[in-house]
């Protein structure tokens, strides 16, 4: 098994879709490895996180351009996922930040 460096990893994730197989595969190492070095090294976790978040970028790109298009189901994904604030949402969202009570009742016989 290849001993994996900087250079080597710096040279395998770009194109990879943040896929760490593909990226071990390109690098000779196992994925364990890969993933270890991006969370020890955090250069190269930026590095990762960057190709990770372009990913979404294209994916987000496209939702877009299928919007455009007028397809039903990427106008519904777009407005259950952006317009929240909106009011497009299929189930309440309830913010809990600070303190909550709770009361139980118990209706049971014994």
């Amino acid at each position: 098994m290849a001993k994996l460096t900087k250079t080597k990893i710096k040279k395998a994730i770009p194109d990879s879709g943040g896929v760490i197989s593909l990226i071990a595969e390109r690098c000779g190492v196992t994925w364990h490895t890969v993933d270890k070095f991006i969370k020890k090294n955090e250069d190269i976790g930026l590095l990762y996180q960057a190709e990770l978040e372009s990913v979404l970028d294209l994916g987000e790109s496209r939702l877009y351009e299928a919007v455009d298009r007028c397809e039903p189901w990427a106008v519904s994904l777009l407005l259950k996922t952006k317009a929240k604030s909106r009011g497009y949402v299929e189930k309440q969202e309830v913010d809990t930040n600070g303190k909550v009570k709770i009361t139980v009742v118990n209706n049971l016989e014994n």
